[in-house]
């Protein structure tokens, strides 16, 4: 199946998914101590993943008790393995291969929060979407072709 294909065949599924979503998210919970699980995804260029450590850190601060799952390219797990608020990795290498896979993997994971601060697309706002989790946010979000699985839906 053709990459472009794949592309609508999964914008097509997410949109059904989405009209058929029952989760209902609670502004209250945000900033609070319901947010048990949270998934970072970062996933891109090294530099890209060196440069989402201050918001890792922010997360962590804002979070303290919360699980940190950070979702990073396979190759860098080893120089982020002693990152500090981190308490898991997964290696995610972008494209089609894996996918199916990890979506699963990650929904078994029941994530509270999705946080998408480097990912390729199209891959990485449905695989946070199918992680379950009731807030996700991506910034920059304008153009994303996946802006209607996004908790901060308005283009930024």
């Amino acid at each position: 199946m053709g990459t472009r294909l794949r592309e609508h065949a999964l914008k097509l599924a997410m949109r059904l998914a989405k009209r058929l979503d029952r989760r209902q998210p609670d502004p209250a919970e945000l900033g609070s101590a319901t947010i048990q699980h949270i998934l970072v995804v970062s996933c891109t260029a090294i530099g890209d993943t060196l440069m989402s450590t201050p918001a890792i850190r922010s997360l962590r601060l804002a979070y303290p008790h919360a699980h940190l799952t950070l979702l990073i390219h396979p190759a860098y797990r080893e120089l982020f393995a002693s990152l500090p608020g981190v308490n898991a990795m997964l290696g995610y290498r972008g494209g089609w291969k894996g996918f199916v896979r990890l979506a699963l993997t990650l929904h078994r994971q029941s994530f509270d929060l999705a946080v998408i601060l480097h990912g390729n697309e199209p891959q990485a706002t449905p695989l946070a979407y199918l992680s379950g989790a009731r807030w996700i946010f991506k910034l920059p979000n304008a153009g994303n072709p996946f802006q209607f699985l996004l908790s901060n839906r308005e283009p930024q």
